[in-house]
């Protein structure tokens, strides 16, 4: 989407509903969710599939509501849309079609072009995903996005299908990037068993084994927040960013950009950047207590930086810390991570980043771990509708 008046609405409308004080209230479902993960963890073959419901959930309760899974099969309903996610994220990603290298071809018409006709699919599914989970969640009875979006005087100027599609968006954003840096944790943590320890260490002070770590324990836990920095900063998701426009001609270091030029952020570079960061392919969460000025790219920069800061910020403390705290993470086979560990080296790791599969053992630290995880389940959905209740009495209330 262009710069304009279109854009700056739909940022709006983000903004407001990823408020510092809107994610404040939103950490009950946070709570909530994150307490399953830890429980399911406790018997899950597969580690990505908890993390994944983990960020979903939450997300998906949200934007469409608690009472959704009444008229839909919530599960389907993900999966379809990981995969339009997946797409559209190739779809973007340099390398893929013939046009990124020999960009003239975008001329040629669309009867001629594979690559236009995969976007257009792309686009296509994802309005029709997008538009029917909106119309549902107008009807549900629980407090959500796509209903608190319509009630903003702003968004009449938005038709149907575009607020469908900035709820849609949002949901996206906050799930799928959340997801793979959960990924992203796991493969640290087997890689870098020391930082764990110490990480384990900061927590067995403050918490202890009687209780898993709450929100109000982050000031009190510097190590734990930097190791989730450092994560953030190791392996970027996105390590070139977002690709963008220029909408007016410009110049950088005396190159000239002109007009409609498409241009990426490498972070990837910056985070490895020595005028910065000392030993920048080492994982070292103390580098952040050292020096919390240093630069992270992960959230963007200028107006079009990532509006949802603040909500990942709070998901990746809350799931991070409690399975630090209740787990031993180590691989199920050393050799599953050699790649992974050479492609970071190499840094060819393109527009999107996400470990390949690899296995992971997560083995309670104790049985009074196990004791708290199982005391605190958490997963009626009830109480997840009535927290969206709350969240919009307390928040949005007319």
């Amino acid at each position: 989407m262009p710069y304009g008046p279109e854009w700056r609405l739909n940022r709006r409308i983000q903004t407001s509903l990823l408020s510092t004080r809107a994610c404040e209230a939103y950490c009950i479902l946070q709570d909530i969710g994150s307490k399953q993960l830890s429980y399911e963890m406790l018997t899950a073959d597969n580690f990505t599939t908890p993390c994944h419901r983990f960020t979903s959930t939450v997300a998906f309760a949200l934007a469409y509501g608690g009472g959704l899974r009444t008229h839909y099969n919530q599960a389907k309903e993900l999966k379809d849309i990981d995969e339009l996610t997946s797409l559209g994220f190739q779809a973007v990603s340099i390398g893929s079609f013939l046009v990124d290298i020999f960009p003239i071809l975008d001329r040629v018409p669309i009867f001629f072009s594979s690559w236009k006709k995969s976007a257009e699919q792309i686009h296509e599914n994802m309005r029709q995903k997008f538009t029917k989970l909106y119309d549902v969640a107008l009807q549900d009875q629980t407090w959500n996005w796509a209903r608190q979006a319509l009630k903003k005087s702003e968004t009449q100027d938005l038709s149907h299908e575009q607020r469908a599609f900035s709820i849609g968006e949002l949901y996206l954003g906050v799930t799928h990037s959340n997801h793979i840096v959960l990924e992203v944790f796991v493969m640290a943590s087997i890689l870098h068993q020391s930082a764990v320890q110490q990480a384990q260490q900061e927590l067995d002070s403050v918490i202890g084994s009687q209780r898993l770590p709450l929100f109000e324990d982050a000031t009190k836990l510097p190590y734990v927040n930097a190791f989730i920095t450092e994560i953030l900063r190791w392996c970027p998701v996105l390590p070139l960013g977002f690709p963008h426009r220029v909408s007016t001609d410009d110049e950088y270091m005396g190159y000239k950009i002109p007009s409609n030029s498409i241009i990426f952020t490498n972070q990837w570079q910056m985070n490895m950047d020595e005028k910065f960061f000392d030993n920048p392919d080492c994982f070292e969460p103390e580098r952040w207590i050292q020096n919390p000025d240093l630069p992270l790219s992960a959230f963007g920069f200028g107006r079009r930086s990532c509006p949802g800061e603040c909500f990942a910020r709070y998901t990746l403390f809350i799931a991070i810390s409690r399975l630090l705290w209740a787990f031993n993470i180590t691989g199920s086979n050393k050799d599953d991570l050699a790649h992974e560990k050479a492609a970071k080296e190499s840094g060819r790791l393109g527009v999107l980043y996400r470990p390949s599969s690899f296995g992971a053992r997560f083995q309670i630290r104790s049985s009074e771990h196990e004791r708290v995880i199982k005391l605190d389940r958490a997963v009626a959905d009830e109480e997840r509708m009535r927290a969206l209740e709350a969240i919009g009495k307390t928040l949005f209330s007319e």
